[in-house]
């Protein structure tokens, strides 16, 4: 039988500041953004990921705000 996992989420942010996104989310969801990150770059920018949990990547969008679970 086949099983999928969740491996990480992204979360689309309209805005013009991807930075002041990562930092908003990083403040709500406890995680310091990860600059080093290879994940971390252009319109995207990762937070920091203990082991065993869901990666969490911000990307700047023109669209509506919305999350995917990837």
């Amino acid at each position: 039988m086949h099983r999928s996992r969740i491996n990480g989420l992204l979360i689309d942010c309209k805005t013009e500041d991807i930075d002041a996104a990562a930092r908003f989310w990083a403040e709500a969801l406890g995680r310091p953004v990860d600059p080093d990150h290879p994940g971390s770059r252009g319109h995207y920018r990762m937070l920091a990921t203990p082991p065993d949990e869901l990666s969490v990547q911000i990307q700047r969008v023109a669209h509506e705000s919305r999350v995917h679970k990837i």
